[in-house]
């Protein structure tokens, strides 16, 4: 059995599929979405089925990265044309996010990732080797530049 492909009319069935039988918070396991991209199983692989053990390496490799690639897009184009969120519940697969709640989780998105990267910047900018007079000038105005940024998000919270 050949793997699904995207854009085709299973493809449109699939997301179809997930939107009407599937309501809003309800886990839609990795198994099944594996299932119904009809990608390769290796549950009952074993090195003698392949000429060589990388063969078997490089398959399953294959299939995951296929895996990650179908469900980008189909939570690219579930997002765009039903206006729903596809979350992933780690570990155990997806789910569509009550339309309830799919500001907020973005808002939440938004804030945590502004928190990492100002300490992620925080940090490099105080583990700078030694400059010259001219270069520290330059980047103390940009610390004080940063530090207004930062405080601007400071009072932001999740």
């Amino acid at each position: 059995m050949e793997r699904m492909e995207i854009g085709s009319a299973e493809w449109t069935r699939l997301k179809e599929t997930i939107v009407s039988e599937f309501i809003p918070g309800q886990l839609i396991k990795h198994e099944w979405l594996w299932t119904a991209f009809r990608l390769e199983d290796f549950s009952r692989a074993e090195f003698g089925d392949y000429e060589k053990p990388a063969d078997l390496i490089a398959a399953v490799k294959k299939a995951d990265m296929d895996y990650m690639d179908f469900v980008s897009e189909l939570r690219h184009e579930l997002l765009v044309e039903r206006k729903g969120l596809l979350v992933n519940i780690f570990g155990k697969g997806y789910s569509m996010l009550p339309a309830d709640e799919q500001v907020g989780h973005a808002f939440d998105k938004f804030v945590g990732m502004v928190n990492r990267l100002i300490r992620k910047t925080r940090f490099i900018m105080n583990h700078v080797p030694p400059v010259s007079a001219e270069q520290s000038k330059i980047d103390r105005d940009l610390k004080a530049k940063f530090s207004l940024h930062e405080q601007m998000f400071a009072g932001m919270k999740k």
